[in-house]
């Protein structure tokens, strides 16, 4: 039986689009700051790794195959010890690849609270970068969607325009641009309205 922080990782390290989310903080989050949405690009957006992922698998088996039916074995004078450390090494690489893969998709976290907005960068492992505004300087909430994938899937961009110092952010390839747009600007004609 699964433990309750198994189940934590399953649900928020493995999940894209979070909804008010429980027991979650983020590097300067104020007290009593309620997080709204906390969401990352649509898994459908790692299709490409994946299908890298599966090359790197199958590379050194096809390059085996190749050189066998080829007739190139013979050219090919690597001892059998040696080779066997090439394929670890190979695989070594390809699990360092899934897994800077998967900190680059998990840490680029956009993030929604009742009383800003966060974008969270991770550009590589030792690369961050965090901007963030008021839900008061938002002026204009967009959003699109973009093909048919964005349509079958349900994803888009969602574009806020703002009066800070960063005059634009975007969260892109997001879950759900529609209900996030609504829900944002419904968030800054409240804040707006109790400000007067």
């Amino acid at each position: 039986m699964y433990n309750q922080s198994m189940l934590n990782f399953l649900k928020t390290g493995l999940s894209s689009f979070l909804t008010n989310p429980k027991g979650i903080a983020f590097e300067g989050e104020e007290d009593g700051e309620e997080i709204i949405f906390l969401m990352r690009r649509h898994p459908i957006t790692t299709i490409p790794s994946v299908f890298l992922l599966l090359g790197m698998l199958f590379t050194p088996y096809i390059l085996g195959w190749v050189f066998r039916t080829g007739g190139l074995d013979s050219y090919l004078v690597i001892p059998g010890r040696f080779q066997l450390v090439l394929l670890y090494f190979w695989y070594l690489l390809t699990f360092l690849f899934v897994y800077q893969t998967y900190l680059i998709w998990y840490f680029n976290v956009y993030i929604v609270t009742d009383k800003r907005i966060v974008d969270l960068d991770l550009t590589s492992i030792l690369s961050r970068q965090v901007s963030e505004t008021p839900i008061m300087n938002v002026q204009d909430v967009t959003y699109s969607m973009r093909g048919i994938l964005a349509t079958i899937f349900n994803f888009g961009t969602v574009s806020i325009q703002t009066a800070a110092e960063r005059r634009e952010f975007e969260f892109e390839f997001i879950s759900h641009p529609a209900f996030v747009h609504d829900k944002i600007s419904d968030l800054v004609t409240k804040t707006k309205h109790d400000t007067i």
